[in-house]
């Protein structure tokens, strides 16, 4: 269970980096 939890948990970060990388690359292109 642990091991589940810790990849999901880096994958939820990954998302929030990406995510968060998208949103700032939207605002230097408007």
């Amino acid at each position: 269970m642990k091991i589940i939890e810790k990849i999901l948990g880096l994958k939820q970060e990954r998302n929030a980096v990406i995510l968060a990388h998208n949103y700032q690359l939207g605002e230097v292109q408007d």
